[in-house]
Order: C-alpha cells, then structure tokens, then sequence
C-alpha cells in the first residue's frame, strides 16, 4: 500500500494520468473516487489535491515525492490499471506510465508485466460475461 505521506502525490498522479489524454472519462473519475475512498479521504480533500495541481507540478517531480520501493510498485500497478479504465491505453498514456517508472527508476520490464497483467484481467473478465450471455 501507500505510506501516508504518498497518498496525495499518488492521487495526483492519477489524476494527471487521467487527463493526459484529454479525456476525463467516467471510469477513470470512479476508479480516482474508488482510491480516494479507500484512503479515507473526503471529496473536498481530493478537490484540494487537484487544485494543487492547477498550481503546478510535473510528473516527474510528484514522482519523486514517493520514496518508498514497495510504494512506487504499488503506484506504477495502480496506474497501470487507470490507464485501461476507460478501455483505450493511449500513447499519452503510455509515455506517463513511462515517465513514472523512470522517475522510480523502476524496471522497465516490471511496467510491462503490470499492462500485460491489466490486459489479461480485461481478457478474464470478459470471458466471464461471455459465459454469463450464453
């Protein structure tokens, strides 16, 4: 999980991740509230996050506030997951995930296993509706 201290620089994050591809899509705003809820915080905090951002802030340096190893392979898996919750990993996307990992300086190869994970849940979960629609 997070330490304390990283929640908001992960919902930050997140939240640039989001509109990094210009669209702010209804999947990615529940996925954002899913964390925001399980971290304990109230809808007027995650506003005050986001207007932190309005004021500034690049990837790399919000990156950076996340020290903790165990905290920035949770960071990078959790991303990874926003980027498909819209159905759609752009290249925008792509090169966040990318700058991320770098600001980690995680392993290249473990951001892939995190979109190849993400991308065989969707492939599970649709093979469950399929069954379901028979």
């Amino acid at each position: 999980m997070l330490l304390e201290h990283e929640v908001t620089p992960y919902l930050q994050l997140a939240i640039l991740l989001a509109k990094s591809d210009g669209v702010v899509d209804g999947s990615e705003t529940e996925f954002i509230d899913n964390a925001r809820i399980s971290f304990g915080l109230t809808e007027n905090e995650v506003k005050d996050v986001e207007q932190t951002l309005n004021q500034g802030g690049c990837v790399s340096e919000i990156s950076k506030m996340i020290k903790n190893p165990n905290s920035q392979l949770y960071v990078i898996r959790e991303l990874a997951t926003l980027a498909f919750a819209d159905g759609i990993y752009s290249e925008s996307e792509k090169e966040f995930l990318t700058e991320v990992a770098t600001a980690f300086e995680s392993n290249a190869d473990f951001l892939e296993q995190c979109i190849l994970w993400v991308q065989d849940g969707i492939a599970w979960q649709l093979r469950g509706m399929k069954l379901i629609n028979q």
